[in-house]
């Protein structure tokens, strides 16, 4: 019998401006504070998702004490951090994680990714903490967001993650700039965590500009294990000024030329077409409008 759970708009254990860095203006703790993120049309997008085996399902609404929640199906399983962290302990590795365990991880990411952009949302946050482990290879993509409401939720993570180039592209780390290109740094991120293991970027390092960030970032070289899986494109995302990094199908399409090298009877590599947009496609969008120089505010 399934298990669901109601996902609900408020925010965890809000900050207080004692918490808040003190680099953060007054703005961002407006914003921290007031929670403004529209939970009705985030319902109602959920409803309109297709049924893919890439995102937690929805189920139904709820209405409990006046407001709308989400019913979603519980999935009490392993996060692909835990099955990282499997890999290798204190240095020997345990449960060895084989290539074609990697392409399926690998491409229902991508997958699910495409997806959520397809239909308007954004995922920031997006980690191996954020991708649950559903069974048979799959993965389960959760807690994203309406694109217009990332700026907001990518403030109120600053509050409580440590400030990385790990867990935020540069221009979310310092001007709280949030679109889809951010969410591209942050896919690339997780795929260089599943080919090597760990992190791509080394902590204390910030990449205050340009060339400081291209010091420190990684290179195909460094990938060793799976090698039949090196992809150029994968560090144009972190080499690459935000509105020129690759976008998530253009990520996925590349990959899914190199996945189809092993493809076999056994696995078939689910195709990008079957999903119709609902992206808006308003130049004067701020989810679209990127203005990127690649420079950090004074």
């Amino acid at each position: 019998m399934p298990v669901y759970f109601l996902c609900s708009p408020s925010l965890p254990e809000l900050p207080t401006i004692d918490n808040i860095s003190q680099n953060s203006n007054d703005s961002e703790e407006k914003v921290i504070r007031s929670k403004q993120i529209h939970w009705n049309e985030f319902i109602k997008r959920n409803i309109d998702l297709p049924t893919t085996k890439h995102l937690v399902n929805v189920e139904g609404i709820a209405v409990l004490q006046g407001r709308f929640h989400l019913v979603q199906e519980l999935h009490v399983t392993e996060t692909l951090e835990s099955r990282l962290a499997m890999v290798s302990i204190r240095g020997e590795t345990q449960i060895p994680m084989h290539l074609i365990e990697v392409i399926q991880l690998m491409d229902g990411i991508l997958e699910g990714m495409n997806v959520i952009h397809s239909y308007g949302f954004l995922h920031p946050g997006l980690s191996t903490k954020k991708i649950i482990l559903a069974g048979e290879g799959h993965i389960k993509l959760y807690d994203f967001c309406l694109a217009k409401d990332a700026r907001n939720i990518i403030i109120f993570n600053k509050s409580k993650l440590s400030r990385s180039l790990n867990n935020f592209a540069p221009e979310a780390m310092y001007r709280n700039e949030y679109s889809s290109p951010a969410d591209v740094w942050s896919t690339a991120v997780v795929i260089w965590e599943l080919l090597t293991g760990k992190p791509p970027f080394p902590p204390g390092q910030d990449g205050k500009d340009f060339e400081n960030l291209l010091a420190i970032t990684p290179v195909e070289t460094q990938v060793t294990k799976y090698e039949q899986l090196k992809n150029k494109l994968l560090f144009q995302c972190w080499h690459l000024p935000c509105p020129l990094r690759p976008t998530i199908p253009e990520l996925r399409e590349s990959y899914t030329k190199i996945f189809d090298r092993f493809k076999d009877d056994n696995y078939e590599i689910p195709r990008s077409d079957l999903y119709t947009s609902m992206t808006k496609t308003n130049p004067e969008s701020d989810d679209e409008d990127y203005t990127d120089n690649y420079t950090v505010a004074s």
